[in-house]
């Protein structure tokens, strides 16, 4: 399958590059994968990188690269570190505070989702995003029924449950509860786990026919944002339209 190459960017300056990665890197990025048909940008919205949107969506169209969004979310040990004021280490709490944090707050949500919008609006050849998702995904509040004996999503489509197996590197079978297991269920908002939850339309997706055309503009948009579109070779259409003259 024509699976797409996810870049992920997370800032739009070099300044907020090196806080949140360690070092100014997505200009790099950009270098690597400028033109390939193959690559999309992912660029996960947080509000500490929201005045650099902008700039990155005006970089994916001067690279010709298309970009769809991620929204952080944060795991339990780094929200447990931040209710129990933990020093910073050089790790994966390095600038966090509890009064400065990459977390959404409800007016942050907002924010950011009629920023995307506006740019979906500005540069339609460029970003692949849906703003019905674009709606839900920045609704405040959990994205999903959580589990009150686990605090886990009940119905998320990541959830490792029923048919679906997961094992390590060594071949065993492990139980985590999702692919991201750390990572806090009542404040998910990530491209893995809100799309997948998508796959099948819920019922506010089928209370109208408006309501139904969303749903299916999503699961288009799903199938832009990981798959891409090859090239055939000439060669190729021409010898399955004969077959197709030939049998007709």
């Amino acid at each position: 399958m024509p699976y797409r190459i996810a870049v992920s960017v997370w800032a739009g300056d070099d300044a907020t590059d090196r806080k949140l990665r360690g070092g100014p890197v997505f200009r790099k990025a950009f270098r690597n994968y400028a033109g390939d048909p193959r690559a999309i940008i992912h660029y996960t919205l947080s509000p500490w990188n929201l005045d650099g949107v902008r700039y990155i969506v005006e970089m994916c169209r001067d690279h010709d690269l298309p970009l769809t969004f991620n929204m952080y979310s944060p795991t339990a040990s780094f929200l447990r570190k931040l209710r129990a004021g933990s020093a910073n280490d050089d790790k994966f709490f390095r600038v966090s505070r509890p009064d400065h944090t990459p977390c959404f707050s409800a007016g942050d949500l907002i924010r950011a989702r009629h920023l995307m919008a506006d740019l979906m609006d500005e540069f339609p050849d460029t970003i692949v995003y849906s703003k019905r998702y674009n709606a839900w995904i920045t609704e405040p509040g959990p994205r999903h029924a959580l589990d009150p004996q686990t605090g886990f999503a009940a119905h998320c489509g990541s959830r490792i449950i029923g048919q679906m197996k997961y094992y390590g590197s060594d071949l065993s079978e492990m139980h985590p509860k999702c692919c991201s297991p750390d990572i806090d269920c009542s404040q998910c908002r990530m491209l893995s786990g809100g799309w997948s939850s998508k796959f099948q339309p819920g019922e506010d997706d089928v209370a109208d026919e408006r309501a139904f055309c969303d749903w299916l503009d999503m699961i288009g948009t799903l199938g832009r944002i990981f798959l891409y579109e090859e090239a055939r070779p000439r060669s190729e259409i021409a010898r399955e339209a004969a077959a197709l003259v030939a049998t007709a």
